[in-house]
């Protein structure tokens, strides 16, 4: 993509997250906008459970 700078159509899979180390990461792929990383940050604290985004809604217990 132009905004990019990434060849091919690119996605973000928040629900498969790895951790590897920092020695094999060989150069920067890209730069994306403050705006998709705060969509990428929402997306994360959700699938990790820590966005309040993600908590089952309450149910009124009226009783």
């Amino acid at each position: 993509s132009d905004e990019t700078g990434i060849e091919k159509d690119s996605g973000i899979l928040v629900g498969q997250i790895r951790t590897i180390d920092k020695g094999r990461l060989k150069e920067k792929v890209c730069h994306l906008r403050l705006d998709i990383m705060e969509e990428v940050d929402r997306a994360l604290g959700i699938s990790v459970g820590l966005s309040s985004d993600s908590a089952p809604a309450k149910a009124n217990s009226a009783t």
